[in-house]
């Protein structure tokens, strides 16, 4: 019998095996789980898209670049625009809390922002694997095909570019 469900069932084990690591994931970089669960939930769907198509040696990186993706693009948004009247109860509640606090916050969050943009796109690309998808060194330098010692030195050009003030 012919399977007419358009979603994979190999993207709905991944999704549901890794979800709650996503989110947590997520809810740790943007700081706010309700986005956190929405952004996971439209990675999946993106996946989905994608899974038909291609045969994905690693659909759970695939997975989290994804949300990673939608993340950062929702943070530029926010930041460019301000929250505006959908803003998460969270969201409203910390402001009310300590107005100036999230004003630093935000500061900060485009002051990385814009670092992350300004470094050279392979030394971005290894940072955000390591930092953001916690691959290990190994598993960069296998991804990308460069070596371990490439990585490291990836690595400490990011971070000497990210701690300048």
């Amino acid at each position: 019998m012919r399977n007419n469900n358009k979603i994979p069932d190999a993207c709905l084990q991944c999704y549901v095996h890794h979800r709650q690591r996503l989110v947590a994931h997520l809810t740790r970089l943007g700081g706010c789980r309700a986005l956190a669960e929405d952004l996971a939930q439209d990675a999946w769907l993106k996946l989905a898209q994608v899974m038909p198509e291609q045969s994905l040696a690693n659909p759970k990186a695939y997975l989290f670049r994804i949300a990673t993706n939608l993340l950062r693009d929702a943070l530029r948004h926010r930041a460019l625009v301000g929250a505006g009247d959908e803003a998460p109860l969270e969201l409203i509640e910390a402001v009310q809390a300590d107005p100036c606090g999230l004003v630093e916050h935000q500061c900060a969050l485009r002051c990385v922002l814009r670092q992350l943009d300004d470094l050279p796109p392979r030394c971005r690309q290894v940072f955000e694997l390591a930092r953001l998808e916690g691959l290990s060194q190994a598993e960069i330098a296998e991804r990308l095909g460069i070596s371990v010692n490439t990585v490291i030195a990836q690595l400490a050009k990011a971070r000497q570019r990210l701690e300048r003030p």
